[in-house]
């Protein structure tokens, strides 16, 4: 009799599903500024799993929790994670009737603990660090045991990201930008054995942008006699990129005029110019990606968040804030009616940590 119960426990392990074992979170990335765009067209948060197994896993029915008591039960909009494959989980932005894929809580930036779950077993589990801005908690190699500050692979192998513990310190610029009232020189030094990128539309440099040759204490001159508005980022052998640095040099003079600005607090916004205007992911135009609002689609309907850079500087030209947040459209019919459009800027600790 007793081995005939034994042969039934064997049969029945056998036959366990394999999602109550297989599936790996194998990516974390909480401060997603601008890396990967989700279903509902904004940069939420993400996780990715890891199916190792030949055999395709559904998801429904699973249950996402958090270290600070969030749960949300998976459905047939989340699928299954693919035989040998990926399948990201998007945090933030829920909506139940268009978005119903992506998860109703955000991941936590300071760090915490994510569990997957099918009833009253764990699947996966995942306590990760405070969150390196652009830049994911990954393993080492898909489902290894060792983890790591990565590049993002977003439902691709981690064999292609780069690994590093460490970040590039940050450019230093000697000039806070603000004002511009005639021509000058703005220096800009690299961290010993970095190379310095930088961009002049607004774009996050990356090693594809223009790289600026420095001198032997690691600096790099920058002549400046019109409008323009810097971003720089510091790249090295060994570590991950740098956060980004923008200095905005805004002419007192409008161009083709005589008429000056005069003495006002003066606010720069630097973003990808796509964020603003491209048809499909540009909020502050009529798109062709729109949401319905007083008889009209339009792009600017939608509650979607874009990472810029905000600079305030007082009357004098002083700085006061210098950091980059979220920017959303804000307001009802104005939005269709104002040509200038209102929008807000919301600050968020995935932004370095930074807080107005």
């Amino acid at each position: 009799m007793r081995n005939k119960i034994t042969g039934l426990l064997l049969l029945f392990f056998l036959f366990l599903p394999a999602s109550l074992s297989a599936l790996i979170i194998n990516e974390v990335m909480p401060a997603n500024l601008g890396e990967c765009i989700d279903p509902s067209w904004n940069f939420g948060g993400w996780v990715e799993l890891y199916n190792p197994t030949a055999t395709a896993i559904s998801l429904n029915g699973m249950v996402v929790s958090d270290h600070k008591g969030h749960t949300f039960t998976l459905g047939p909009a989340h699928g299954s994670v693919p035989a040998h494959g990926y399948k990201n989980l998007w945090f933030g932005h829920y909506d139940e009737k268009n978005f119903p894929a992506q998860i109703d809580f955000k991941l936590d930036c300071d760090g915490g603990t994510l569990t997957l779950s099918q009833g009253q077993r764990t699947v996966a589990t995942v306590s990760y660090p405070a969150a390196l801005p652009r830049n994911t908690w990954a393993r080492t190699a898909d489902g290894a045991d060792s983890w790591s500050n990565a590049t993002p692979t977003p439902e691709a192998s981690n064999s292609t990201a780069t690994f590093a513990l460490s970040r590039t310190a940050p450019p230093v610029p000697d000039l806070p930008g603000g004002w511009l009232d005639g021509p000058l020189s703005l220096n800009v030094y690299a961290p010993e054995g970095a190379d310095l990128y930088y961009t002049t539309d607004g774009t996050v440099p990356t090693t594809a942008s223009k790289h600026a040759k420095t001198d032997t204490d690691g600096g790099a001159t920058f002549s400046i006699s019109a409008t323009t508005c810097y971003r720089f980022r510091c790249y090295k052998e060994g570590a991950l990129p740098s956060s980004v640095v923008t200095r905005s040099f805004i002419s007192r003079t409008r161009k083709g005029s005589n008429t000056e600005f005069g003495n006002a607090m003066l606010v720069s916004v630097t973003t990808n110019p796509d964020y603003l205007y491209d048809d499909q992911i540009g909020i502050y135009v009529t798109g062709t990606n729109g949401g319905w609002s007083y008889w009209i689609y339009a792009n600017y309907y939608q509650d979607w968040d874009r990472p810029v850079n905000v600079e305030i500087f007082d009357p004098e030209g002083l700085p006061l804030v210098n950091q980059e947040v979220d920017m959303c459209m804000s307001g009802g019919r104005s939005r269709y009616s104002n040509t200038v459009k209102n929008f807000k800027l919301k600050s968020s600790k995935k932004y370095e940590g930074a807080t107005f």
